[in-house]
């Protein structure tokens, strides 16, 4: 297999249900409102109501699937959504609330399903390209509902159209082949901690509170984009807004995908966030046809990026296993940005009119951007720039982040595995046994532990690393490694005993390595809590590992010598 391949079969499969999702979603979104205002004379705050209680439904469906994901596993989940979603997609009404959890179901578990299958190394470029099939259906979504609503019969078309889709999407979910597996039994216990823990994922909420600031102010131009164009006799010019949108954002997310994957989510963020205000900025002033084009043009570098690169952090942030809750956390709020926006607004519009709300929704963009420095953007790359294997339980002061670099020789790879007990040696010479057994803080480990520990992860990684070379895509297993060095009496353990152990694993890998074949560095192993990876990158983290404690070992000793300078 290749490494980083992205475009494989289940890819392609869950993208285009994602597309089908997402048109069906924008087509009756920017549809409805003007249905109720037509055929039931609704006010303009009722027919906001009627577009925001598809979110609503949204929202209860997104906070149900993050758990589920987590007991059943994203396949049956995005079955059940599925199937929900072709039985009432015909009801527009009384079913919309329906409608909205079935969407929220099927829409999160993609969702997380792209997550897990993608690379650890091009998550963000991934994410960014799946997120095309949702932008392209929010341009072909609005802009077919725009065109339908001037026939006669087009809500008839609408409802047969989404019927269609459904059914499509059923069945291209039959065709997919997705083998992730269900999170380890230690993983579910885990999950077992406080009641809001089970539906939303903390590490992944202010991102997504900017997400629901975000949301809230694009929901007016989705929502009452007809009716201001219609104001502004600019209703030809605004049938291709959506269109030039999507245009702009398909040209420019490879590029905002691969800059995060490099760079950090800052670099775009800002930048896009700047975008936004200016486009809609523009858009609340447009007064002719290349305005208003413009302002999409805009907003579809600003908004569109910016809702990608927004949740590959949202899973970036979060613990492998919680991609799930992840996943979900992000889209209830930025749905109920979505579903409030046209309700509230709807209220102001009658006292203010369009061209106020719109300048409103700059302030809101503009507060956004110093709140996202706060909540994230001052912390991105300590939160993403690496791309870890997770290892559950480990306390902020402990944990290892272990940068995975793209493009590293094979050669240089092995030269320094094979160099990593000489340089747990180097590291340690000299040192009295008193230096070793220091602990800087009750919480945190000595010199002693750190090398125990070491050692205990090599055993199980060796083993881990013969499993992917000798079997096919094999599941592999985390450990805990608080819990070893709390319950396995580390400080009682030999330590020239396991650093001795520690040299015989490397040395007996040796062999092994200096025979592979390029294919074979490619070859595949699975952690039910962590996805897919491949030899090479396994093999680049116990390199990594050792830098890391190495770097924890020095920080250990200046914190001994700075406490025998004191006393």
């Amino acid at each position: 297999m290749k490494k980083d391949w992205l475009w494989t079969k289940e890819f392609v499969i869950v993208s285009f249900i994602n597309f089908l999702l997402t048109l069906m979603f924008f087509l009756l979104m920017v549809t409805i409102a003007s249905y109720a205002k037509t055929e039931f004379h609704a006010s303009t705050s009722s027919a906001g109501l009627v577009s925001s209680i598809f979110i609503i439904g949204a929202l209860i469906g997104r906070l149900l699937t993050g758990r589920a994901i987590s007991h059943i596993g994203t396949k049956k989940t995005l079955w059940i959504g599925l199937g929900f979603f072709a039985v009432h997609i015909t009801l527009l009404l009384v079913n919309r609330l329906l409608q909205g959890i079935a969407v929220g179901i099927a829409s999160t578990a993609t969702g997380t399903i792209i997550a897990q299958i993608l690379p650890a190394s091009r998550k963000g470029e991934g994410i960014g390209y799946y997120s095309l099939s949702a932008i392209l259906a929010t341009a072909i979504g609005p802009f077919l509902g725009m065109i339908l609503l001037r026939l006669e019969d087009g809500f008839t078309w609408i409802f047969t159209m989404n019927v269609v889709f459904s059914l499509i999407c059923l069945m291209f979910y039959a065709m997919a082949k997705i083998n992730i597996p269900l999170p380890s039994v230690s993983v579910k216990e885990e999950a077992k901690g406080s009641v809001l823990s089970k539906f939303i994922e903390p590490k992944a909420f202010p991102i997504s509170f900017i997400a629901l600031l975000i949301g809230f102010s694009y929901s007016g131009v989705l929502s009452f984009l007809s009716f201001y164009a219609e104001e502004m006799n600019l209703s030809s010019a605004s049938s291709y807004f959506f269109l030039v949108y999507a245009i702009v954002i398909i040209l420019s997310r490879p590029f905002s995908g691969k800059l995060m994957d490099a760079r950090g989510a800052n670099i775009v963020t800002y930048p896009s966030l700047v975008l936004f205000a200016l486009g809609m900025l523009l858009f609340s002033q447009a007064s002719t046809s290349w305005m208003l084009l413009l302002s999409a043009v805009l907003i579809g570098v600003g908004f569109g990026n910016f809702n990608s690169i927004a949740q590959t952090v949202a899973v970036k942030v979060t613990a492998p296993h919680r991609f799930g809750l992840a996943t979900s956390t992000y889209y209830i709020l930025y749905d109920l940005g979505l579903g409030i926006g046209p309700y509230l607004l709807g209220f102001i519009v009658p006292y203010t009119g369009y061209r106020t709300i719109f300048i409103g929704m700059v302030a809101f963009i503009l507060f956004s951007i110093p709140l996202y420095h706060w909540l994230h953007g001052k912390r991105d790359r300590e939160l993403i720039r690496a791309a870890y294997i997770h290892v559950k339980n480990v306390s902020s002061s402990q944990e290892s982040i272990c940068i995975v670099k793209e493009g590293t020789k094979v050669e240089a790879l092995m030269e320094e595995y094979a160099r990593g007990y000489n340089m747990l040696r180097e590291a340690i010479e000299g040192l009295s046994e008193e230096e070793l057994r220091f602990k800087p803080a009750p919480d945190k480990w000595s010199i002693h532990q750190i090398l125990i520990h070491v050692t205990d992860s090599e055993i199980l990684s060796t083993h881990r690393l013969k499993k992917v070379l000798a079997e096919e895509e094999p599941l592999l297993i985390s450990f805990d490694q608080l819990a070893w060095v709390n319950n396995l009496a580390y400080d009682l353990l030999d330590r020239e005993q396991y650093l001795l152990l520690f040299q015989m694993l490397r040395c007996s890998m040796q062999p092994i390595l200096e025979t592979l074949t390029r294919d074979q560095y490619e070859r595949v192993g699975v952690y039910a809590d962590a996805g897919r990876f491949t030899f090479k990158e396994l093999l680049e983290y116990r390199v990594e590992h050792v830098r890391a404690h190495l770097a924890q070992i020095e920080r250990v000793r200046a914190a001994y010598k700075l406490r025998t300078s004191k006393t």
